[in-house]
């Protein structure tokens, strides 16, 4: 499958999940680290699995260094997953998704760094549209009423830069292991840094399973997993990174769009309307 397609694949399925997480996230405050650790058990780890035996296998023929870059990304991607669930709590689905352009901004910098992507001036312009679009959001409008949003903005902006940073990571691991191993290892050491951070709040899984929540968190586990799964597809078989996180940033004048007819989410619709065009605009110059 060309990385064209996949890219596209990611977009619809990624927007999906974004939605659907969004109403989950704000009915499940205080189950953040129990819903993600068990969204990893019972879908990403299994279907990373399952894929790897259809295709060979796992091969450890790489690198001891990148036992490093292996963990790094674990951690990188559980702790910005867990962190997107608690913003998700706060913000709104559009409001979030322009914000998580930073992630774009943060995978070029990393990107030129570790896998010596460079920028030419006008995609340079295109980052700075990104990170005004997402500054507007995240400060919000800082009356008494929203300094508390606005806090939950700033931890979205952290999410979107730990993931970009990851993105990053998962090329460069891409680049040096297979495909099929990076699902089981990558994968396995993302879902064992959720399973320890989740620490105190296995002992009410008990309860979380008796709530109805499962059919939810496979749900949307099997949508993000997916999404995942295309993703990596893409980074390993395109060859610049910056380009793909620029491309998947387009999630956000349709998570825009659909938050605004799906969930209703009307509240300062021109302001998220001049960030999604901002945002677009910086994207297009990035291409």
């Amino acid at each position: 499958m060309p990385w064209q397609l996949s890219v596209v694949i990611h977009l619809v399925l990624s927007t999906g999940f974004a939605l659907l997480y969004r109403n989950f996230a704000k009915n499940n405050k205080g189950r953040a680290l129990l819903t993600m650790a068990v969204m990893y058990l019972l879908t990403i780890t299994p279907i990373g699995f399952i894929w790897a035996s259809a295709q060979g296998g796992v091969s450890f023929a790489f690198a001891p260094s990148m036992w490093g870059f292996l963990v790094l990304g674990g951690v990188l991607f559980a702790v910005g997953n867990v962190l997107a669930f608690v913003a998700n709590t706060h913000v709104d689905a559009a409001q979030f998704s322009i914000i998580t352009n930073t992630r774009t901004v943060t995978t070029i910098a990393v990107s030129s760094v570790l896998l010596h992507e460079l920028l030419t001036p006008l995609q340079g312009v295109g980052v700075a549209l990104i990170i005004v679009a997402a500054l507007w959001f995240a400060l919000g409008r800082r009356t008494e009423k929203t300094k508390k949003l606005s806090w939950y903005s700033l931890i979205a902006v952290l999410s979107a830069v730990l993931m970009g940073i990851g993105i990053s990571n998962e090329k460069y691991l891409l680049d040096n292991m297979s495909f099929s191993t990076y699902l089981v290892v990558g994968w396995g050491f993302q879902t064992l840094a959720m399973v320890i951070i989740a620490g105190r709040q296995w002992k009410h899984i008990r309860a979380f399973l008796q709530e109805n929540r499962l059919v939810q968190v496979i749900a949307l586990g099997l949508l993000r997993t997916f999404a995942g799964l295309a993703l990596v597809w893409t980074l390993a078989r395109s060859g610049n990174s910056s380009l793909v996180a620029s491309i998947i940033s387009y999630k956000t004048a349709l998570v825009v769009v659909l938050a605004y007819f799906v969930l209703r989410e009307r509240q300062d619709a021109m302001r998220k309307l001049l960030g999604a065009g901002v945002a677009t605009a910086g994207i297009l110059l990035l291409l």
